[in-house]
């Protein structure tokens, strides 16, 4: 069945649409955070995306996941308790097909590297220059299999080894 073709069995027809909603987790400490990429992912004109939870730990954040079984996992990489690293760690464990993206301000290559190498999948700056846009496009190259890093942290990164050029 292709894009769009129509299926017909018996009295009953359906469309195969092959349109799959990316259902994302937010896990940040920060409240304002939190509320501003609901009202991003909310307000976005196609229902591609969708938010399904926040927590702001990353305990509650690993129990949400379990619950929910998100596609995505927006991770702040730096909270109180269990911060993103383990969190990210043991969601990739526990929640089968669970991509994470690292959310953070921090954009030294140590935290990166250990986000990445904890099973992260992306890593967007929360000041990076494309706002909004950037944490957009991340959802939507990780959740179709790829890797997402901020522009600001491709070259730093690459320019040392950190990282091979497949994850640009």
């Amino acid at each position: 069945m292709g894009d769009g073709d129509a299926v017909e069995v018996g009295s009953l027809r359906w469309k195969d649409e092959m349109k799959t909603t990316v259902r994302v987790l937010v896990v940040d400490d920060n409240p304002l955070i939190r509320s501003a990429v609901r009202a991003m992912l909310s307000g976005l004109e196609d229902d591609s995306i969708q938010w399904v939870g926040q927590a702001e730990t990353g305990e509650a954040g690993e129990r949400l996941a379990i619950k929910l079984m998100p596609d995505v996992v927006l991770m702040d990489v730096s909270m109180p308790g269990r911060g993103g690293v383990e969190a990210t760690r043991r969601i990739r464990e526990q929640v089968s097909g669970a991509k994470v993206i690292a959310f953070s301000a921090h954009e030294d290559r140590h935290r990166v590297t250990e986000m990445l190498d904890a099973g992260a999948s992306g890593y967007v700056l929360k000041c990076g220059r494309d706002g909004g846009g950037a944490i957009i496009q991340a959802i939507r190259t990780v959740s179709s299999g790829g890797i997402y890093l901020s522009d600001e942290l491709k070259t730093p990164l690459l320019g040392t080894g950190a990282l091979s050029s497949e994850m640009s």
